[in-house]
C-alpha cells in the first residue's frame, strides 16, 4: 500500500497534475466555498488540520480566505512535492495518526475530506481516538466520503483501489459514539446550485430522490434521505 500512495498523482489522476498552478486550484474555490464555508470557524486564528489534504487544494484556499494557522498533511509524497512545487505552504509528509499523535497544542478544526474511506476500521478508531483530546471545547471534525446508501456509490468507492471502507451514516454514528464523541451531523452532497446548469441538475436530482425514497418504503417500510454519491458528517465531541 505505500508504494501505491507514493505514485498516487500518477495513478490517481486523470488530468496532468505535473502541469497544475495556483490558478488551476483557485479556480476550484467557488466549489469549496459552496460546500464548506459554512462549517468553518470565525476566528481566523483557529487551528486547522487538514488530514489527507493531497496537493493542498484545501490548504491554499483556507489560507486565501485568510486562515493562517492551516497544516495540511498527507501519506503521498508526490502530492505533497506537487503542492511544494506549486507553491502552497504548510505542507507535511506524514501519517495521519502519526502526526496525530505527535500533534502538541488544541485544534478549533480537522477537514477529512476523501480520507475515512482510505481507512480500515481500526485505523478509523485510533485516528478518531488521537484527535479527541487534542481538539479544542467546541472543536469539530469535517469528514467527507461515499455514501454507501447512494444510488452511484460502486463508481465512486470501487474508483480507486486504495478505499478499504466506507460507513452509512448509523454506521459513522456508531463509530464516533465508540470514540466518545457526543454529535454528528450528516449533510448530503448534491449537484451544486452555483450556476443555471447545476440549479438544474439539483432539481432534476431532488425528483430522483424522491422516487428513489418512494421505493425504498415500498420495500422495507421506510426511507433513507440520503442517496447522494458523498456525504459530509460534522463530528464534535460535545
Amino acid at each position: 500500500m505505500k508504494e501505491v500512495y507514493e505514485n498516487y498523482t500518477n495513478t490517481q489522476f486523470d488530468l496532468a497534475l505535473s502541469d497544475l498552478s495556483l490558478e488551476q486550484v483557485k479556480s476550484q474555490f467557488t466549489v469549496l466555498d459552496y460546500l464548506y464555508s459554512k462549517f468553518l470557524p470565525k476566528e481566523k486564528q483557529a487551528n486547522i488540520l487538514d488530514i489527507g489534504c493531497g496537493y493542498g487544494r484545501s490548504v491554499y484556499w483556507l489560507q486565501e480566505k485568510g486562515y493562517v494557522n492551516v497544516i495540511g498533511v498527507d501519506l503521498s509524497e508526490s502530492q505533497i512535492l506537487l503542492g511544494q512545487k506549486i507553491g502552497i505552504k504548510g505542507l507535511v509528509l506524514a501519517d495521519a495518526i502519526e502526526y496525530a499523535k505527535s500533534f502538541q497544542g488544541k485544534l478549533d478544526m480537522v477537514i477529512a475530506i476523501d480520507l475515512l474511506e482510505h481507512l480500515t476500521l481500526d485505523q478509523a478508531m485510533e485516528l478518531l481516538n488521537e484527535i479527541r483530546p487534542k481538539l479544542a471545547e467546541n472543536g469539530k471534525i469535517l469528514f467527507q466520503y461515499p455514501n454507501p446508501e447512494g444510488l452511484h456509490f460502486n463508481s465512486i468507492y470501487f474508483g480507486d483501489i486504495t478505499h478499504q471502507t466506507s460507513y452509512t451514516h448509523k454506521a459513522l454514528y456508531q463509530l464516533v459514539k465508540l470514540c466518545g464523541y457526543v454529535s454528528v451531523d450528516i449533510i448530503p452532497v448534491r449537484p451544486l446550485k452555483i450556476n443555471l446548469t447545476g440549479t438544474i441538475r439539483f432539481y432534476l436530482w431532488r425528483v430522483r430522490e424522491v422516487w428513489a425514497s418512494f421505493w425504498m418504503r415500498v420495500e422495507r417500510g421506510s426511507s433513507s434521505r440520503l442517496f447522494t454519491s458523498n456525504i459530509i458528517a460534522i463530528v464534535r465531541k460535545k
